[in-house]
């Protein structure tokens, strides 16, 4: 697939979406683990179906997961997008963490503008410093997933993924 093309159908989240009633009740998500929406949205694409983005559509979207949970959501979201649309977000490992350092640095910039504490500031420049790193090394292992042995996707599974937790419970 050409990159243009998989940025076009990777690019959607139903956390701020709005799709009209009688196309969703004409083709409901399928009963898969993960990237639900991402199957949906490529296959309402590949169907002549269009999508649009609206920059000013304000959401609000959290999970408030521990700092912790991350690396293992990421881990299982980039194994989603990469089996969906063949996505990595980086080539290698050395690659992800260049990532995870522009984004930190991207977030610092940000935290410095706000009326902030230096506490508060400093907290939160930490938690970007680790949520980037979860980010770009667990959707690294996630997105190469398809590359592992046999045993260290099994090793993998049973040591990051909250999939494999889920589906064991």
């Amino acid at each position: 697939i050409e990159e243009g093309y998989r940025h076009l159908l990777a690019y959607f989240s139903d956390n701020n979406s709005c799709v009209r009633r009688s196309i969703f009740e004409k083709y409901p998500y399928a009963d898969v683990n993960f990237s639900e929406d991402q199957i949906w949205a490529k296959q309402m694409i590949e169907l002549g179906y269009k999508k649009l983005y609206c920059p000013s559509a304000p959401v609000y979207h959290s999970h408030n997961y521990p700092l912790k949970t991350y690396f293992k959501r990421y881990f299982d979201e980039y194994k989603g997008l990469y089996e969906v649309h063949n996505y990595i977000i980086s080539k290698n490992l050395f690659s992800a963490m260049y990532l995870a350092f522009r984004l930190f640095l991207s977030d610092v910039k940000y935290v410095r503008s706000q009326p902030l504490s230096k506490k508060g500031k400093i907290k939160w420049i930490c938690y970007s410093f680790v949520r980037n790193n979860f980010r770009c090394i667990g959707g690294y292992l996630g997105g190469s997933y398809h590359s592992y042995s046999k045993g260290f996707k099994k090793f993998l599974d049973k040591h990051i993924s909250q999939q494999y937790n889920q589906i064991k419970e």
